[in-house]
């Protein structure tokens, strides 16, 4: 169908005599000349040949001035007339009256009432762009000279009609929506001069929806057309002032896409519309659509290249629910906005500063632990609970700290970051509670994504790659395609269980799923992204309605039984949903990471462990942080993924092996969770763990109380980190041993270790230590500060604040009789306690010959301890047999 324009203004024939082209219509902004602040009305018609003598027009102000002119028509050529009457762009509107005069009499042709001249802004972008009444009403902002022309209802397009501005229909004649309201009653109030805004937005749309049809731009199958043509039929599209965009939500992680097409928009609009002085980009916010940091880097970054164009951020506005705002959301949002159109169109000088950009991040000490933020803002404050806005790249380091001094920001990190392109993000959150970086206006920090962190200090990686001790190696989906096909391993009844770190992004984010009746995934529901899972198209049966946390590692499992069809889900040991009256599953593929392959996760997964029934919330919270062996009663398949390359992985229960599908890079990655061989447990109900070693050792974990959970484990294994911190020596390298709990609520805990048992630690008591790391990821122990040692219980006591895994040391300085000419392997006789103590730091076999050259002792490792007092007297021979071959030999003598 072809578009026919609706000709402009008015058009009348009241009168058989005068025809009228243009004439003001009730409530019409007309846009005023910014030089002389006046706006010109129009009056234009035709005549019959030989009637009409003359025209009277009168323009009545608001103000009581009356102002009447007679126009003798014999004046206008050919029978036609214009006539341009300027009025004053003020907070005043105007009465118009058009009468004809001749030789019968007079006769009014038409009125117009509440004129006025003033500027105009458009507004385009979806739901937040629209900005209806969400949570409260915004029309006590109201004002007689805050006007809107038409309607952005798609099927109500072709509405010519001038109104008084109102904040919160969906789609009536007159709404421009809640914030935009607040602004234009804040210019109109502040500079003394009306305001028509035109809001265009729609929706839940995607940046698609809102492009250009070059060949017909005023197509109204398409959003742009129609604005365009609305704008063109108020004439108004060659005075719009700014240009308003807040939309992105619908863009999700499609960055690039957005990116590419907003430029495309920024240049038709400059085409269109080229009155505009200023473009405005709203950067989005953590919520609904899940729009990735990136696609919000590229928002505030839009300002650095394209013409006239500035960016403002949602970051720190209250009243947000996950997607939208309540009116005082939208009113702070109108105000930054009002604040951003006085400084950049009318040149107000700035009060405030309404955003704050972060500039440049640098490392502020030796280890890497503190990265301070430098912002263009004077004063800046972090309030409670910030820091966990803030993530790093390349990178397993989290930021537990946060402080600010003036324009700085300084991140305090829970361990060295070793990568030196690892950058620093700031995410932001959803939803209304506190925890902003602001500026001294109360005003949000831009989000950013991957800034370069400057004077980085390299250091160590000690990391031994082939040791898999503890939880070993993962592996790390790309959201894209990266998974692994398993096959036909699902039961009618079941278990789903596996460790996962979502990074924030990806499409379904499938942890477990099948090809085409199972699904245990991530989505985005609005909130952020929820764990779920479901069967037969019913893919989100349970919920948990907390969002997931991006960069935070977390136990999943989900079960069914299917003789009682209940559908249970489970997080980090909690039951978090549950359903009744499931329908069995006809599915028995399984995906890692993907559901057919596709709609993968993006992140780490770890231990994948499949039952052939319904595991109970002991048994899930029992194994959790706990190996398995692989011969467990009901256990399907168990994929420990501690392979260092390959495309196919094998089940530690010997009968199933997983394709790895996608062609990945770096897809293996040296897992952190918090996995050993023994665990213990509280869920809130005990504040004491603890746990016994075989050797009679025990540990002790204490805190005042357990706001959520705890584990406690020992892995009794040589640690893939044999090096240990400097001026240090390991003791025990065959076990060591941590804590796992969500950094919340806890603000110290104490650690004793019962260590009598341990012949290791008798060798040279008084220099014991512990050393400490982040977690198995972590290429380096690092001193623990503060240990208290008590020599005569045999214990050992730490204080600390973060999860952690600890190993025994004792202080380098101990004397010993050199093993080896390079100085760096010791052989420790220890006259007081009559035991022999031999480390190497590498797998050799030991052997403790007799004098006649009979074998007493025989072993591997890389720590040997032997109780001198259970020998005869006499002379004995320690040999050392190295990997290439090499034996060295010690005598010694026992009394």
């Amino acid at each position: 169908m072809k578009f026919l324009p609706v000709l402009l203004l008015f058009c009348s024939t009241l009168s058989a005599q005068i025809t009228l082209l243009e004439f003001p219509q009730n409530l019409q902004l007309y846009p005023r000349n910014h030089q002389t602040n006046q706006g010109v009305v129009r009056i234009q018609g035709v005549r019959l040949p030989g009637s009409t003598d003359s025209l009277i027009l009168q323009m009545e102000s608001s103000n009581g001035t009356v102002s009447r002119w007679a126009f003798a028509l014999q004046d206008f050529p050919a029978d036609t007339f214009l006539i341009p009457v300027p009025i004053q762009a003020a907070l005043e509107d105007y009465r118009f009256e058009l009468t004809e005069k001749s030789a019968s009499g007079a006769a009014l042709l038409a009125t117009a009432n509440q004129v006025v001249a003033g500027d105009v802004i458009a507004i385009q972008g979806q739901s937040n762009a629209q900005a209806v009444a969400y949570n409260g009403n915004a029309n006590g902002w109201q004002s007689p000279f805050v006007r809107c022309f038409g309607n952005s209802d798609p099927n109500n397009y072709t509405d010519t009609q001038w109104y008084i501005a109102e904040g919160n229909g969906y789609f009536t004649p007159g709404s421009i929506g809640q914030w935009a309201l607040r602004m234009a009653y804040q210019l109109q109030a502040d500079l003394q001069i009306p305001v028509a805004v035109i809001n265009g937005a729609d929706p839940g749309k995607p940046i698609e929806f809102f492009q250009r049809n070059d060949l017909y731009p005023t197509d109204p199958a398409t959003n742009y057309g129609r604005f365009l043509q609305r704008l063109k039929n108020g004439g108004l599209d060659a005075h719009i002032r700014a240009m308003i965009y807040y939309q992105g939500e619908s863009d999700g992680d499609r960055a690039l896409i957005h990116k590419t097409l907003f430029e495309t928009l920024h240049e038709d609009w400059r085409i269109d519309y080229p009155s505009i002085e200023a473009f405005y980009v709203v950067q989005v916010r953590e919520g609904c659509g899940a729009p990735s940091l990136q696609l919000r880097q590229y928002q505030k970054d839009f300002a650095q290249y394209l013409p006239k164009t500035h960016s403002i951020t949602a970051n720190g506005i209250a009243g947000h629910d996950g997607c939208h705002y309540a009116v005082n959301g939208y009113e702070k949002l109108g105000e930054k906005l009002f604040k951003h159109l006085e400084k950049d169109l009318y040149q107000i000088p700035a009060q405030q500063q309404w955003n704050i950009q972060a500039l440049s991040a640098r490392y502020a000490n030796d280890t890497n632990t503190l990265i301070e933020i430098s912002t263009d803002a004077i004063w800046v404050l972090a309030e409670p609970g910030s820091n966990a806005d803030f993530f790093l790249s390349n990178g397993s380091s989290s930021v537990i700290g946060i402080s600010t001094e003036n324009n700085k920001i300084v991140l305090e990190l829970d361990q060295p970051v070793y990568d030196p392109t690892a950058g620093i993000s700031y995410a932001g959150h959803a939803g209304d509670a506190g925890g902003w970086i602001l500026n001294s206006d109360g005003f949000g920090m831009f989000s950013f994504f991957n800034l370069p962190i400057e004077d980085h200090t390299s250091l160590p990686n000690f990391d031994i790659p082939g040791i898999m001790s503890g939880p070993g190696n993962c592996i790390q989906l790309d959201g894209q395609n990266d998974c692994i096909f398993l096959g036909p391993v699902l039961s009618n009844s079941y278990t789903k269980e596996a460790w996962i770190q979502w990074s924030g992004g990806g499409i379904g984010n499938n942890i477990l799923s099948g090809a085409s009746g199972t699904a245990f995934w991530a989505p985005n529901y609005g909130l952020g992204n929820q764990l779920s899972a479901g069967h037969n198209n019913g893919w989100s049966q349970v919920v948990d309605p907390t969002p997931l946390k991006p960069f935070e590692w977390m136990h999943a499992a989900v079960s069914y039984d299917a003789s009682t069809a209940q559908l249970k889900l489970y997080k980090n040991g909690y039951l978090v949903a549950e359903s009744q009256d499931i329908p069995p599953h006809t599915d028995p593929d399984l995906y890692i990471g993907a559901f057919s392959g596709a709609y993968t996760f993006q992140g780490k997964v770890d231990e994948v462990r499949v039952w052939d029934y319904a595991r109970s919330l002991d048994e899930i919270r029992d194994h959790m942080c706990k190996k398995l062996k692989g011969n467990e009663t009901g256990l399907s398949a168990y994929f420990r993924l501690d392979q260092q390359d390959g495309l196919v992985t094998q089940s530690a229960t010997g009968n199933i092996s997983g394709q790895v599908l996608g062609a990945p890079t770096n897809f293996w990655k040296r897992s952190s969770i918090p996995l050993g061989t023994h665990s213990a447990y509280t869920y809130e109900d005990k504040n004491r763990l603890s746990l016994a070693f075989d050797s009679g050792d025990s540990l002790v974990w204490q805190v005042n109380s357990v706001p959520t959970f705890a584990h406690l484990y020992l892995t009794n294994e040589i640690p893939n980190v044999l090096e240990p911190a400097d001026g240090h020596v390991l003791v025990d390298n065959s076990r060591y041993f941590g804590v796992y709990f969500p950094n919340i609520g806890i603000d110290s805990f104490h650690l004793t270790y019962h260590y009598k048992g341990n012949p290791f630690t008798l060798v040279d008591e008084p220099r014991l230590n512990l050393l400490q790391r982040k977690d198995n990821a972590q290429p380096f122990w690092l001193a623990a500060d503060p240990v208290q040692f008590d020599f005569t219980q045999n214990t050992t006591v730490y204080t600390g604040k973060q999860p952690q895994e600890m190993i025994l040391a004792i202080a380098e300085n101990t004397v010993g009789i050199q093993l080896f000419p390079e100085n760096k392997d010791f052989l420790y006789p220890n006259p007081t306690r009559d035991w022999l103590f031999v480390r190497i730091p590498e797998i050799v076999r030991f052997r403790l010959l007799d004098n006649y050259g009979h074998t007493c002792i025989d072993q591997k490792g890389t720590v040997w301890a032997v109780n001198l007092q259970e020998l005869p007297a006499g002379i004995y021979h320690v040999e050392v047999e190295c990997q290439g071959g090499d034996i060295y030999r010690q005598k010694i003598m026992v009394e």
